[in-house]
């Protein structure tokens, strides 16, 4: 039978040999090995077999595409996984689920919620958005991780390398608010304002610009030169302390060096 027409299967099967090439040929159900799906939303709650011809975006919405199905285009998978073989070269290729490796995934937002296995290819901005980055894969540009963790040996060179979670040692950390909110280990490299927001500057890091630490401590041997390099907390002993308003609400413990008005405030 010919059927050109949207919508000729709405909850049914498509059989081999028919003709179905419009928009939701099949919405509920599955499209056999043999029928021609080539438009937009082909499949939108099951399965695209081998064989079947699926180019548009949302060719898969909730769902899989099995290995030897042509899906090339954005979001061609929503909710599920892109298995080994197929192509997926688009932004968004995996939007909630794994990558696995052979996968093409070179455009923004490769992963947005969940792993970037080694051999994948993510070079973009916000590579990992919540997840981990794991060694191997190519992460060089902004936000390359937003919420977790930025193994060894992954680059993260540009602003805001690690927002919330930990910068290992080894990972090149130098442009402002490296760390907003968590722990600097020692041996990374953060030396500009606001380093640490909310947490501690370990000994061994580079702390010298304003507002080093903002609610916590700071802890003997970090450098902390400038004005209100403690407002809420403590400055322990070993630190250097020279200008105005260095405790504003705390203790001065001896040893620290408060020498301006209003030293002590509260």
């Amino acid at each position: 039978s010919q059927c050109t027409n949207d919508s000729d299967m709405f909850n049914g099967q498509s059989l081999p040999g028919s003709q179905r090439t419009n928009d939701s040929d099949m919405f509920n159900s599955q499209s056999l090995p043999g029928s021609q799906r080539t438009n937009d939303s082909d499949m939108f709650n099951g399965r695209s077999l081998p064989g079947s011809q699926c180019t548009n975006d949302s060719d898969m919405f909730n769902g899989r595409s099995l290995p030897g199905s042509q899906c090339t285009n954005d979001s061609d998978m929503f909710n599920g996984r892109s298995l080994p073989g197929s192509q997926r070269t688009n932004d968004s290729d995996m939007f909630n689920g794994q990558s696995l490796p052979g996968s093409q995934c070179t455009n923004g937002s490769d992963m947005f919620n969940g792993q970037s296995l080694p051999g994948s290819q993510c070079t973009n901005d916000s590579d990992m958005f919540n997840g981990r980055s794991l060694p191997g894969s190519q992460c060089t540009n902004d936000s390359d991780m937003f919420n977790g963790r930025s193994l060894p040996g992954s680059q993260c060179t540009n602003d805001s390398d690690m927002f919330n979670g930990q910068s290992l040692p080894g990972s090149q950390c130098t442009n402002d608010s490296d760390m907003f909110n968590g722990q600097s280990l020692p041996g990374s490299q953060c030396t500009n304002d606001s380093d640490m927001f909310n947490g501690q500057s370990l000994p061994r890091s580079q702390r010298t610009n304003d507002s080093d630490m903002f609610n916590g401590r700071s802890l003997p041997g970090s450098q902390c030169i400038n004005d209100s390099d403690m407002f809420n907390g403590q400055s322990l002993p070993g630190s250097q302390c020279t200008n105005g308003r260095d405790m504003f609400n705390g203790q001065s413990l001896p040893g620290s060096q408060c020498t301006n008005d209003s030293d002590m405030f509260n």
